[in-house]
């Protein structure tokens, strides 16, 4: 008679390929969660940074004339930060064009032109008295490869008059 106090060739081979399975699993695993943890570290830098620059930005140009604000910068964020760059630009403020919420008729006219009137004195009182400023943020993430973030603000004159 013969005994059976070990396990087959074919049982071992399963158990090993089983384990190797659950392990090249379980690597895959750790491996898309570092890559979220590091992507969710850059994401958290970069609104930090964001946040950062554009209070010093705000800041920098209260109580200036809208003329005064730089139309560009540029800079680092210096050792702490090596793989971090900023850009800030500014630009005219484009209203939107009001009339064709008063378009009544079937050419588009507008019915109302003291509505007229005003909307083109609002448009030119806003282009006189809002700035739009924006900070983008770039990252790098590879050797040459850069992820940009951007926020924008405006920046507003109070002083202005309106004048109907």
């Amino acid at each position: 008679m013969r005994s059976n106090k070990g396990f087959s060739l074919i049982e071992v081979m399963v158990a090993v390929s089983i384990l190797a399975g659950g392990l090249v699993a379980l690597n895959l695993a750790w491996n898309n969660n570092f890559l979220r943890l590091r992507k969710s570290k850059r994401h958290n830098d970069v609104s930090f940074l964001l946040e950062r620059k554009m209070a010093e930005i705000e800041l920098q140009f209260k109580d200036t004339a809208l003329s005064s604000i730089d139309e560009k910068l540029e800079g680092d964020f210096g050792k702490d930060y090596p793989k971090y760059r900023w850009t800030f630009e500014s630009r005219e403020f484009v209203m939107p064009d009001l009339k064709i919420l008063l378009a009544a008729g079937e050419d588009g006219e507008t019915q109302n032109d003291a509505f007229n009137q005003v909307s083109e004195r609002m448009t030119e009182f806003l282009s006189k008295s809002v700035k739009e400023g924006k900070v983008t943020l770039f990252v790098k993430v590879g050797k040459d490869k850069e992820a940009k973030y951007s926020v924008v603000t405006y920046f507003v004159d109070y002083k202005q008059n309106l004048s109907l």
